[in-house]
């Protein structure tokens, strides 16, 4: 979803009122504009996803955090998990009944120094690999690992403590990612990359109980003037 497709001004005043009192206080606290308008995005969309999940007032949803910071429901009628991530102007958020799921994108038109951020955050493998990798590759493949580490690290409920380097990934002769030396065995788990957004890499981690990977489902949201959100449905395709 487009953050900048929103405002917090007076167009948009039932947005605002979705949020409890504590919510928009600490959206309306923010000084720059955009930053306004990425926290009531942010909010805003977790609260209608849940509601077209499990059919309730996107307005009754009450949240908590864990230690590490990673918010769950209060309350929920029935198990759901839930992540979000933004970058630039774009807000993703994935939703599963299974619990353990977590999203991350990024904006992979920023120019940033690979090898430098990959020497300190990535397994040592992960570093070699990308340094073996020619100049004009090495942005995707930085992008790819960044991502999937970071949905991973998510998913599990981890804090940045843990460290992008004590587990790692590792691309085959087809191009796919495999997690290898899992943090944990517990349950079947699906990481995937997306291709959803031009110039954005998104990434989806999972967690199953069952014996197969479960099955993940993309859904597009756009805010507009006239409702809260307009839903455009249907399955994706893996880019993983």
């Amino acid at each position: 979803m487009a953050s900048d497709e929103i405002h917090c001004g007076a167009k948009q005043p039932n947005w605002v009122s979705l949020l409890p009192t504590g919510e928009r206080e600490r959206v309306l606290r923010q000084l720059a504009p955009e930053d306004k308008q990425q926290a009531l995005a942010t909010r805003v969309l977790i609260r209608a996803v849940i509601s077209a999940y499990l059919g309730e007032n996107p307005g009754d949803w009450r949240f908590d955090a864990s230690p590490t910071g990673k918010p769950f429901l209060i309350d929920a009628p029935e198990p759901v998990a839930f992540n979000l991530s933004h970058s630039g102007n774009l807000v993703a958020c994935a939703i599963s009944g299974e619990q353990g799921i977590g999203v991350d994108i990024e904006d992979g038109r920023v120019e940033r120094n690979f090898l430098a951020l990959a020497r300190r955050f990535f397994a040592p493998q992960e570093y070699t690999e990308l340094a073996s990798l020619p100049a004009a590759a090495q942005a995707d493949y930085f992008y790819h690992l960044w991502i999937l580490k970071e949905s991973c690290l998510k998913a599990r409920g981890w804090g940045l403590a843990n460290g992008l380097d004590s587990y790692r990934f590792q691309r085959d002769s087809h191009g796919k990612y495999h997690l290898s030396a899992p943090p944990d065995t517990s349950g079947q788990w699906q990481h995937q990359l997306l291709a959803e957004q031009p110039g954005y890499q998104i990434a989806i981690s999972q967690r199953s109980t069952h014996q197969r990977p479960p099955d993940m489902c993309v859904e597009t949201y756009r805010m507009d003037s006239e409702r809260l959100l307009t839903l455009w449905r249907g399955q994706h395709s893996p880019h993983l």
